[in-house]
């Protein structure tokens, strides 16, 4: 029996002071990247939410996760 494929995760972490279709172009562009070689099997807004630490002086970001085949 063959294995079944694996499930990867990936988080996005999306600016949020960045402008709102700037986001949405790199969520789509991600999307596009697994789509072309994988299977999104689910993709889930988590919303703004605040950052354990600060990157680059931010303290929130807009958080997505992709799950996928690939």
């Amino acid at each position: 029996m063959a294995a079944p494929e694996p499930l990867y995760d990936l988080v996005l972490l999306l600016d949020t002071s960045a402008p709102e279709d700037q986001r949405k172009k790199v969520l789509s562009d991600v999307e596009s990247a697994i789509s072309s070689s994988g299977t999104i099997v689910s993709d889930h807004d988590w919303g703004t939410r605040a950052l354990a630490y600060e990157i680059r002086h931010r303290t929130d970001a807009e958080y997505h996760l992709l799950q996928f085949h690939g």
